[in-house]
């Protein structure tokens, strides 16, 4: 059997969403034990910087990683995936905060629209990647 770059896609996301939200949380913990000392005069200043920081991580993580040269979230990689043009070229950082801005938006106001509008093509295209105009496949072995 021909294993093509599109197939068990949807999957793969869902588990690499899963160890990007993990890798978040770590990232967030990390961040709120970590600013106070930043800070340095305690809770006070540090509360502030500690929720910007915890609310823009979600947009913030997604973008930098998949607008970076390795086009791809840490959880991507894990899974053998890659985000790239419909032209087949890397995804930058323009599309990737369509992307990421698309996402947030969609969950926020049609969750079961993000995994209908895979389900209904081929590729498993969500709608956040028909907007930002990226195909997220199979990396090559």
């Amino acid at each position: 059997m021909n294993v093509t770059e599109f197939d068990g896609v949807r999957v793969r996301r869902v588990i690499a969403y899963c160890i990007d939200a993990a890798i978040m949380g770590l990232i967030a913990g990390v961040a709120w034990a970590v600013f106070p000392a930043i800070a340095g005069s305690g809770p006070t200043l540090a509360a502030p910087m500690q929720i910007w920081f915890t609310a823009l991580l979600p947009m913030l993580y997604p973008f930098l990683t998949i607008g970076s040269p390795g086009s791809a979230t840490l959880g991507m990689h894990a899974m053998a995936l890659r985000v790239t043009t419909t032209d087949g070229d890397t995804a930058g950082y323009r599309q990737a905060a369509v992307m990421v801005v698309v996402f947030y938006l969609s969950v926020t106001f049609t969750t079961p629209a993000v995994l209908l509008v895979s389900a209904l093509n081929q590729r498993g295209r969500c709608l956040h990647d028909w907007i930002a105009g990226v195909l997220v496949s199979r990396r090559p072995a």
